[in-house]
């Protein structure tokens, strides 16, 4: 059975939140922050008290941006990986500005007005569930989010908006759902991008990245490639019409041929959440070497305990991957002949750079599309290894090309052909 309790709250404390001013549902703009409530996430007192005295500064940046003609950019992600992402994926276009959204500054004079108001609504509706703490994080960050709608209206009176359209990289979240939303009622054209694989489904528990697909604030959504389009109008019922395949442009088409060696692995460990699956695989690889000499060598998720990880691969008898080379660079030295991943898309990237990738089946959330490449234990990923080391090479290569194609887009680029028409 799925558990869904933090993600059901969360819909339940979203719909108790609606609220519309100047066509605007805050409670689409407020969807990270009762997620950071449903989930648990630890606040700080300043956290919880400080988005009452946030302005923005970019306010004129993006008013500036909508008052010209062409394409106006909005992101406000900070992960350099993502960065490169969105970089690929307008670089054919001919005109269009990119505005940041993460700059912020302390106003010394918050609107206490707005306050007040907020943080009655936010009472009123959830001081029979919520924390007193709860309330007032959420009414400090709806505070921000009507300041910020107010002063872009104002700014923006008497004024002819020119952009023809607005992209933004997460319109499901924060100020990029306030400012689509704001786009929608202007008349623009509004699209939003695909930076993960979140609109699976999910078979134990339902993470944040859910969002992804529940909080759609853009009318156009554009995926990487047809699968993520099947699950975001199955797992989330959006509209087909407005979902548009444009691929991923930092995996252009490449000639696949999948090595069939399997005598040196790197496994790819899954988040913090994944703990317990992580130790099972190494324990499974640990047999593997000890039954069979394959080599294998970990490379830990950013989230993980490095000191605990490193005792324990060195008691398991594995090898430590460095960790400061950027995965990419280090898939494309070729020092692994085949790869483990635990609910991950470098699923994906490791097929992509020739490599088998195997999945652990106990510990497996994220319902993504692939191979017959699951294993349980250590006799069951033995098994899957022979399989493939005996597949026919032109039957699995075009297999593994399939699969790029369909999920990850691979070789696909309309972004210039969808955004410019």
């Amino acid at each position: 059975m799925i558990h869904d309790k933090e993600f059901t709250q969360y819909k339940e404390l979203k719909e108790l939140l609606k609220f519309n001013d100047h066509g605007i549902d805050f409670e689409k703009v407020l969807a990270l922050d009762i997620c950071t409530l449903t989930y648990q996430t630890e606040l700080s007192l300043p956290q919880i008290f400080y988005s009452f005295f946030l302005s923005n500064s970019l306010i004129k940046p993006l008013v500036a941006g909508l008052l010209k003609p062409g394409i106006l950019v909005i992101e406000a992600n900070t992960r350099p990986e993502f960065a490169s992402l969105l970089k690929q994926m307008l670089k054919d276009l001919s005109n269009y500005e990119i505005v940041p959204l993460s700059d912020h500054r302390i106003s010394i004079l918050p609107n206490i007005f707005l306050a007040l108001a907020s943080f009655a609504f936010v009472w009123k509706r959830t001081h029979k569930i919520l924390p007193l703490t709860s309330i007032i994080y959420l009414s400090s960050r709806l505070t921000y989010y009507r300041t910020i709608a107010k002063a872009i209206i104002k700014e923006l009176e008497n004024k002819k908006i020119n952009c023809h359209t607005l992209v933004s990289f997460n319109c499901q979240v924060r100020l990029e759902a306030l400012f689509t939303q704001f786009a929608n009622n202007q008349g623009l054209k509004t699209y939003t991008l695909t930076h993960g694989m979140s609109y699976t489904s999910y078979r134990k528990f339902i993470p944040v990245d859910a969002l992804n697909g529940e909080n759609v604030t853009a009318n156009k959504i554009l995926v990487w490639g047809e699968s993520n389009k099947t699950d975001l109008s199955r797992n989330f019922g959006i509209d087909p019409s407005r979902i548009l395949t444009a691929g991923n442009p930092l995996y252009p088409l490449q000639k696949i041929n999948v090595q069939q060696s399997f005598r040196c692995a790197v496994i790819l460990l899954g988040r913090k959440i994944y703990d317990n699956g992580n130790q099972n695989i190494l324990k499974v690889a640990a047999e593997l070497k000890k039954q069979y000499g394959i080599e294998f060598a970990v490379r830990l998720h950013p989230s993980l305990d490095a000191q605990f990880y490193s005792q324990y691969c060195h008691k398991l008898g594995l090898s430590l991957a460095d960790s400061t080379i950027q995965l990419k660079e280090m898939l494309q030295k070729s020092e692994y002949d085949f790869a483990i991943v635990n609910n991950s898309t470098t699923y994906y990237e490791s097929m992509y750079h020739n490599m088998i990738c195997f999945r652990y089946e106990p510990d497996e959330n994220d319902a993504f599309h692939g191979l017959d490449d699951k294993f349980t234990n250590a006799s069951s990923l033995y098994d899957r290894i022979t399989t493939f080391k005996n597949a026919d090479p032109y039957i699995l290569n075009n297999e593994v090309k399939f699969v790029l194609e369909e999920n990850l887009g691979m070789g696909i680029n309309r972004y210039r052909e969808i955004l410019e028409n």
